[in-house]
């Protein structure tokens, strides 16, 4: 990923963003760059949701979209030094 060309994304990006966070299969929006220094939209879907929705692509334009699914497990954060109490207890495989 390269730094954005523009210190701000387009204003069709930024509409199209508040119109996915708008629809009730979308969990989140965001914006990043691609390996080109364009601005893109990810869109974080719920697991139900089709792969792409319509009512964004019908208005994206030229704009770049990424669809995202919601991770089956969502990661868990564990200390990064375990107590010195003598607490010898290892974090659960998340991934089962």
């Amino acid at each position: 990923m390269q730094r954005p060309k523009t210190p701000s994304p387009p204003r069709s990006l930024v509409a199209l963003r508040d119109l996915a966070l708008q629809h009730p299969q979308v969990l989140n929006a965001g914006y990043a760059a691609d390996d080109k220094g364009r601005w893109v939209l990810q869109i974080w879907l719920n697991e139900y949701a089709p792969d792409r929705l319509s009512e964004i692509e019908e208005l994206r334009g030229p704009d770049i979209v990424i669809y995202t699914r919601e991770p089956e497990y969502r990661p868990v954060a564990w200390p990064a030094y375990p107590s010195s109490a003598g607490d010898d207890q290892q974090p659960p495989d998340s991934r089962r």
